[in-house]
């Protein structure tokens, strides 16, 4: 596994993360409690679930980056392609290492996909070569 973003809490423990940060494929948190050196992991979904009431009370939309229906990005500093309209362009989450694991089967079977279209290609080719003459 390779750490993707890495950040620390605030002083209320709490951190932002933009969806910049996030990667692309599967992932999960690592929170690392202030008392402890060993990390929590845990699933997005799992810790939704466990932050549950505090997402509520706090009126947190982890999908608009909006706490309060107020969005909690500044988007003055972001790139013109990462201020959009409907407010996906930051994420708040809490906890503090996000890790993306290296799926080794994804490209296997990626690979195995590109010689099964090469090989079907090659061999319509021929036929149609062996056809005309």
């Amino acid at each position: 596994k390779a750490t993707f973003y890495e950040t620390k809490a605030d002083e209320n423990g709490l951190i932002k993360i933009l969806s910049k940060n996030l990667p692309l494929f599967d992932y999960y948190l690592e929170v690392v409690p202030p008392q402890s050196s060993k990390p929590v992991v845990m699933t997005t979904s799992e810790f939704i679930r466990n932050n549950k009431d505090f997402i509520i009370s706090e009126k947190l939309n982890l999908i608009s980056g909006a706490k309060n229906d107020q969005s909690v990005v500044d988007r003055s500093k972001l790139n013109p392609d990462q201020q959009k309209a409907d407010g996906s362009a930051g994420n708040k989450i809490f906890g503090n290492k996000l890790s993306a694991p290296f799926n080794k089967n994804l490209i296997i079977i990626g690979l195995i996909l590109f010689l099964l279209i090469a090989v079907t290609a090659g061999m319509v080719l021929y036929i149609k070569k062996t056809k005309n003459k």
